[in-house]
Order: structure tokens, then sequence, then C-alpha cells
């Protein structure tokens, strides 16, 4: 298989997820809070998605598999298109694009303030993610993208926030967050006997 279809392919699995709240949607299926409904689930694949991403590089240094590397770039804008439908339910459909109301939210709901925290982070990751930014940022590209182990906590704590009462769906979800950190740390004091000075971190 070429390079890219595994990468379209890969990126085909990974909107399965949407295709199924699209058909959600059209069989009008999503209960009596579907804007609700919306909001937890697009954020809950774009935590899901973020630790995806941030699980190839282990996997890479683990087993030696270049093929990891080669859909991370993939898995992290798909995580992205994810954050940015939650971000957009939440100005069209919970606000209405009313600027006073985001104000209010802003000052009066502090786990939108860490929504709005991680996305911003997640932004230029984003927006640098190509080629040609790569070879323009040189080295200042790794260090920027470590912004990637600050925006997964914040994240995951705006989630867990919004869910509230429901927060223990994301319980397996922490561990495996947790796990993805301390490895990084044992890989940054070079405490583990796979690492692999190839990846790009």
């Amino acid at each position: 298989m070429s390079n890219m279809r595994y990468k379209i392919m890969v990126v085909l699995v990974l909107l399965m997820p949407f295709e199924f709240l699209v058909w959600r949607v059209v069989s009008n299926d999503l209960g009596p809070d579907p804007i609700a409904v919306v909001a937890d689930y697009t954020g809950l694949w774009s935590i899901i998605l973020l630790l995806v991403a941030m699980t190839l590089s282990p996997l890479k240094r683990m087993t030696g598999w270049s093929q990891f590397l080669q859909v991370r770039r993939q898995a992290g804008l798909v995580m992205f298109f994810y954050a940015s439908l939650h971000v957009l339910t939440f100005f069209a459909l919970q606000i209405g694009w009313q600027w006073l109301q985001l104000v209010e939210a802003l000052t009066q709901q502090p786990y939108i303030i860490l929504g709005a925290t991680g996305y911003l982070l997640l932004l230029p990751l984003a927006v640098t993610s190509t080629n040609n930014w790569v070879r323009r940022l040189g080295r200042r590209w790794r260090r920027l993208h470590r912004l990637v182990y600050i925006a997964l906590p914040i994240v995951f704590l705006h989630g867990w926030w919004q869910l509230r009462a429901d927060g223990g769906e994301l319980l397996p979800y922490l561990l495996w967050m947790v796990i993805l950190l301390l490895e990084r740390i044992a890989d940054r004091f070079g405490l583990l006997p796979y690492r692999s000075q190839s990846v790009a971190r």
C-alpha cells in the first residue's frame, strides 16, 4: 500500500465517529437535548484523538515502526477538526454568536476559559503542521509543538469539568493521559530502554 493511500485510509477511519454523528443528526436520534449531545460528543472525540496522536511517538519509540509517525500529522489534524466542531457548536448553537454571552461565559464559567485556552494552544500546532512550516521554523518547530503537552491536561480538565457528574466516563482517558505524560518525562531523562533519538519531539 502506498504512503498516500495509507494516510487516506487512516483519515477515513478517524472520521468514522463524525460520520456516525451525521447519521444520528439525519435520523433525529440525538435525544431531547441535541446541542448538548453534539457538544459532548465532539469534545470527547477531540480528547480521544489528541491522545491517539500523542501515542504515535511512543509507539514508534517502542516498535521502531516508522508508519506510526507517517500518520501522526493526519491524526492531529483530524483531532483539530473535531475540536473546531466542538468550538463551532458552542458559538453557533449554544450562544448563537452572541458576543456578550461569550464574555459572560468567559467570566463566569471557568471551564470555558480552559477550553478556549486549550484550543488556542492547539491552533498554532494545526497551522504549522505542513512541510513548509517545518522547514521554515527548523528547530523552533519542535519547541512549538511541545505545547501539546500543556494543551492535553488543559483540554482534559475542560472536558472533565464540563461533564461534571458524568465525568467518570473520562477515567480511562485520564489513565491514558497519565501514562503518556509519564512516558514523555521518562523519555526526556533517558530512562526508557527503547528511546529513539529519531523521533521528533
